[in-house]
């Protein structure tokens, strides 16, 4: 296995950056509050900005140069992001970009995206209490900040983050029917979003059944069960031959478990859903 050293010396160096130019943005962004500053700001945020894609240039140079271990440039950088960015991070803005794409999705009223020759599981119909409710306090929110906080450009920022949390809540609500778990000829695969949580092969599935399964609220893996819950219950459970790894997103890592039995939530019928 080679080593590091080429991603090591590029993680230090952006770490070190990212701090002086969020300490220094800061400051500028300060300055721009006094109006006799503001252009001396400016000029301040722009060497900033200078600063900031000279360096990427330079370490992309840096990364074409050596290619440690037969990486690529882009190889290279997406190993030095999950060594920058925290994993709570990427996972927000994993589910951002796939929240805002099943809004689109669903806006322009398209088809849930599956393979071609594959059979969607589709999700259960309704709408979930909980991001409603959500919606609900956001909006109370919305108008709490009128009547309390007296400063309009204040009031505007926060107005700005409001309507992205509910543009962010809806998209949530739409990513199970835009990508939905599905079935082919030979597997069901499982997903989380756009990401897949495993391949079960049918000839693997040996008993399907309705079953009403309240336990959980969200996606979790306990004694060798995975529950993949809507709305706070499963429908269907699916009895399997021999384990089966799968891999669970999370906030900070993965989790990898084998599991025997998997439980979800769909109006799609799958008793018949065996090998």
């Amino acid at each position: 296995m080679s080593n590091l050293r080429t991603i090591d010396r590029a993680t230090g160096v952006i770490r070190v950056a990212l701090l002086l130019a969020g300490a220094l943005s800061a400051a500028t962004l300060t300055l721009l509050a006094a109006t006799d500053l503001g252009p001396r700001a400016l000029i301040v945020e722009a060497f900033v900005f200078d600063v900031a894609w000279l360096t990427a240039a330079g370490i992309s140079i840096y990364f074409a140069r050596t290619r440690e271990g037969g990486r690529t440039v882009l190889e290279s950088w997406q190993l030095v992001a999950r060594r920058v960015i925290p994993g709570s991070v990427r996972h927000f803005f994993l589910l951002e970009l796939t929240g805002l794409r099943a809004l689109a999705g669903t806006i322009l009223r398209r088809q849930p995206i599956v393979p071609a020759a594959a059979t969607p599981v589709h999700p259960r119909r309704g709408v979930d209490a909980f991001l409603i409710a959500m919606i609900v306090v956001v909006a109370i929110e919305a108008a709490v900040v009128e009547l309390v906080v007296p400063w309009l450009q204040l009031r505007l920022i926060i107005h700005v983050f409001e309507a992205y949390a509910i543009i962010f809540v809806l998209g949530q609500m739409f990513v199970p029917r835009q990508f939905p778990h599905y079935v082919t000829r030979d597997e069901l695969v499982l997903r989380s979003g756009t990401r897949e949580i495993a391949r079960i092969p049918l000839r693997n599935i040996s008993a399907a059944a309705k079953q009403l399964d309240t336990s959980v609220t969200s996606n979790e893996v306990r004694g060798g069960v995975l529950r993949l819950p809507m709305r706070g219950e499963c429908t269907h459970a699916l009895r399997l031959r021999t384990p089966h790894e799968v891999t669970l997103p999370g906030w900070t890592c993965e989790v990898r478990a084998q599991v025997t039995e998997i439980r979800l939530a769909t109006e799609s019928d799958l008793t018949g859903l065996t090998g």
